[in-house]
């Protein structure tokens, strides 16, 4: 696959693409809705001999137009670049979205972005807006591109009567509900980060953790505890994390997820790893002394290994 960001500057030089299929949108978290807009994608550039690929935006229109104050995402940038290399297209297509491009009228949008790349079917969900104000939809993109461009409309899907979309996951995210999540995703929650020196208590407890460096562009989730896998050095283990403030012995003003990684005891600071988020334990608490919160962990360590181990 081919990632490319265009501008309407720079857009002339890809003339090159040509003859294409594509799926417009975020595509935050890429979830089993895109995947069904994707797979129709690589179906139709079969079908019809056409290259493959999706159009998205960045940073999020969300964000640019002050729909949101926060520019954070269930799959940042580059997690998302990532995630879409695994699906089998030719291309993707990044936009520089900004005010100027928000401005643009339904028909300019197709007129400067789409045609001049060559693009000759789009596959959208039933509520594709598009131009200023979202004033184009599924009935006016055809007419916009003078009838040079065909659209492939896919129904809603729904997960318990609620639309799938981002706005569910990130809500069910910020209620904790990781298990729900991956339902909607199609695979578990992650995020990924660098792992930093900590003050060491778990390691005097002998419960050693690793300590991430939450990124701001990750999506929020509930503060708690989580049974995780984790990722190091391209080998899953299973994990037991808190996310939160460690309010029992190291209280932190900012959010702080702490892993303690089952059967792995190596040196990995500033090593990148990731967390996916399996099952919700248990709010975070406060213990009154060092015994009780040692104990509680090996409860949590015991569910963990109960109920995930299936997963290694």
């Amino acid at each position: 696959m081919e990632t490319i960001f265009i501008n309407r500057e720079n857009i002339k030089k890809f003339n090159q693409i040509q003859d294409i299929v594509v799926a417009i949108g975020q595509f935050d978290g890429v979830h089993i809705a895109h995947q069904q807009l994707i797979k129709r994608v690589r179906d139709i550039a079969k079908e019809r001999n056409l290259k493959s690929g999706i159009i998205t935006f960045n940073p999020h229109p969300d964000y640019v137009l002050k729909k949101r104050n926060e520019n954070t995402y269930l799959t940042p940038l580059q997690e998302k670049i990532e995630f879409i290399e695994k699906l089998n297209l030719d291309y993707l297509i990044i936009i520089d979205f900004n005010e100027e491009v928000a401005s643009l009228n339904p028909r300019d949008f197709v007129q400067t972005y789409l045609l001049p790349i060559g693009v000759k079917v789009v596959v959208c969900g039933y509520d594709f807006r598009y131009g200023a104000g979202g004033q184009g939809n599924i009935n006016t993109l055809k007419k916009d591109a003078d009838n040079l461009i065909d659209v492939e409309v896919i129904s809603q899907i729904s997960y318990h009567h609620e639309k799938v979309g981002s706005t569910l996951i990130r809500d069910l995210l910020q209620q904790g509900k990781v298990d729900e999540v991956y339902h909607i995703l199609g695979r578990y929650y992650q995020i990924s980060g660098t792992v930093v020196s900590g003050n060491k208590i778990g390691r005097s407890l002998d419960i050693p953790t690793a300590n991430l460096q939450i990124r701001d562009d990750f999506a929020d989730v509930l503060p708690g505890v989580y049974g995780v896998l984790v990722t190091v050095y391209d080998k899953r283990y299973l994990g037991l994390c808190n996310l939160g403030h460690n309010p029992s012995f190291n209280y932190h003003p900012t959010m702080r997820l702490e892993t303690h990684i089952i059967d792995f005891d190596e040196d990995i600071y500033g090593q990148i790893i990731t967390i996916e988020f399996v099952m919700r334990i248990r709010s975070e608490q406060k213990f009154n002394s060092k015994e009780e919160f040692v104990e509680q962990i090996k409860r949590d360590k015991e569910e963990v290994l109960t109920k995930m181990k299936h997963l290694i």
